[in-house]
């Protein structure tokens, strides 16, 4: 950073080069940082989406604000359309922005699912095991009955019992059951009222479903689930965090016993069949990623979003490839 400072001081001018022209900037007309950048080589299309970013940031723009058009974003960063196709990419795939055919260019409400990918990337490199996504999840979810406690609002409140009856009606429905849980947790991770516990709880959540599918063979599971449930609103209808966060460890502790139980049941060579027949056939969607660790070695999964096509049929697996 000090010596493109440095050379920055004896410079001129700047030649940018880009797809389809070349840009000459005076020294003087340009910020440090993006002197700094051009210096160091970073693509000009990512300097250009984290520009980008800034002004969605500076703004405050909400989710579903119409950016401008190509042209127009060419035109105001002063660089090629090219390169702002190639910037809008960037962010696409970073989940800031979503690009609608016919329509434009819009801000995405998906963000998080770059921190899923990013995620899922490093427990299938590294083979972390649920167990490991347990002991990550376990003291997040602590913090946050404590933290609701003493923040959540009546509506929120409301909003955690309504999703515990739901619980409760649903005990013979597993689909149901299961996203009224998963709702009720990120609901009370969203009445800490900081953004940041969702957003890291929410992938965790979702990376942990195959184990919530193997455990739901266990009936006890959902009523103990409810059970402890009650107990926790209860403790935060009161505001008291000691409480709340006692309840929640009660809570972690059974699904910590809960997943033990259901690992045992299935070895790992018998695991793929029961997530097969329950997420393909029930649901219809396979989790993206590789079974490892407590799963076991089993295969890549390939990611179809409806099992009504010629290659995804109800009970029937579709890109499981055996590892050798």
């Amino acid at each position: 950073m000090g010596r493109a400072f440095d050379i920055c001081s004896h410079l001129r001018y700047i030649v940018v080069l880009t797809p389809d022209h070349i840009v000459t900037h005076p020294i003087h007309m340009l910020s440090t940082d993006f002197a700094t950048a051009v210096l160091a080589r970073e693509p000009l299309y990512e300097r250009v989406a984290n520009q980008i970013i800034h002004s969605i940031v500076q703004q405050r723009l909400p989710v579903g604000t119409r950016l401008p058009s190509e042209r127009s974003m060419s035109e105001q960063f002063g660089v090629s359309r090219v390169v702002i196709r190639e910037a809008m990419k960037v962010l696409v795939k970073n989940g800031v922005i979503t690009v609608e055919p016919g329509r434009g260019t819009f801000i995405s409400d998906r963000i998080n699912d770059s921190l899923l990918r990013s995620l899922d990337l490093i427990c299938r490199l590294q083979g972390v095991d649920s167990h490991q996504l347990f002991e990550v999840r376990s003291p997040l979810e602590i913090v946050i009955a404590r933290l609701a406690a003493t923040r959540a609002t009546p509506q929120e409140i409301a909003t955690l019992e309504a999703y515990t009856d739901e619980m409760e009606r649903t005990l013979d429905d597993l689909e149901r059951h299961r996203a009224a849980n998963e709702k009720f947790h990120l609901t009370l991770a969203a009445a800490t009222k900081n953004e940041l516990f969702p957003n890291l709880l929410q992938p965790l959540v979702v990376l942990m479903k195959e184990t919530r599918v193997l455990m739901s063979e266990m009936p006890e599971v959902a009523q103990c689930a409810v059970a402890h449930h009650r107990r926790l609103v209860e403790a935060i209808k009161q505001g008291d965090a000691q409480k709340a966060e006692e309840a929640m460890k009660v809570h972690l502790e059974d699904g910590a016993r809960f997943l033990a139980m259901a690992l045992a049941r299935h070895p790992p060579h018998q695991r793929c069949s029961v997530l097969e027949n329950t997420l393909v056939a029930k649901e219809g969607i396979y989790i993206h990623g590789v079974f490892k660790g407590s799963f076991g070695n089993i295969g890549n999964v390939i990611v179809t979003e409806n099992i009504e096509n010629e290659t995804a049929q109800p009970g029937k697996a579709v890109g499981i490839g055996t590892n050798p």
